[in-house]
């Protein structure tokens, strides 16, 4: 199964505190190397500093109704998001779609596109439980 970068995993739960993924990131002690795992955490925040939740395009989906993805070439993806509740007036304003959130897969397009949903607010972090 594939999933986004580490990098925008992390970004991605900071913003969201999305946790409930059937992949982590996990860091091998030894080594020091980050590598995808199932997940055992059952539901409890990640360790920072041990692992982040993976985030496969399905769960992706899953979390951005709306959603929807072009594919260029053979490596490159593009995401996008209309809000399918928006109103005529956010319609005429455009503020009913992002889109253009680029990536050389699937996952970190989709990634990619929920970050900013939360930087504009349109998604909002989930309470701590």
């Amino acid at each position: 199964m594939n999933v986004a970068s580490l990098k925008l995993s992390e970004e991605l739960y900071d913003l969201s505190g999305w946790k409930d993924t059937p992949k982590i990131w996990f860091l091998l002690a030894g080594p020091g190397k980050w590598i995808t795992r199932d997940s055992n955490t059952g539901g409890k925040a990640p360790s920072p500093s041990i692992h982040v939740p993976a985030y496969d395009l399905s769960y992706l989906i899953l979390r951005l109704p709306g959603h929807y993805l072009q594919k260029f070439g053979n490596d490159s993806f593009k995401a996008h998001w209309h809000d399918l509740a928006s109103t005529e007036e956010q319609r005429v304003l455009g503020m009913d779609h992002l889109s253009g959130y680029s990536d050389t897969s699937p996952e970190n397009a989709s990634c990619r596109l929920a970050i900013e949903l939360f930087k504009a607010g349109v998604l909002t972090k989930e309470a701590a439980s």
